[in-house]
């Protein structure tokens, strides 16, 4: 076998073997990918909302006057 045949080899293991270990080195230190539960917490809002007072939309009205209410009354 000539030199430059065993310097290609040489070359090419040492590139698999580097690359299984940075393979292994970045699967150790990576943690595991999030769960779907854990992407919609993610996307919650924090804590509770105010409860905001609103009118229901219903507005009463006296038949007899022709008259609309208001909501509150």
């Amino acid at each position: 076998m000539s030199s430059a045949v065993g310097f290609l080899a040489a070359a090419v293991a040492i590139a698999i073997v580097g690359s299984l270990l940075l393979w292994l080195w970045h699967s150790a230190r990576s943690k595991r990918p999030p769960t779907f539960q854990e992407h919609l917490q993610a996307l919650a809002p924090r804590g509770r909302p105010a409860q905001v007072e609103q009118p229901s939309g219903i507005v009463a009205f006296d038949p007899d006057s022709g008259e609309e209410l208001s909501p509150g009354t």
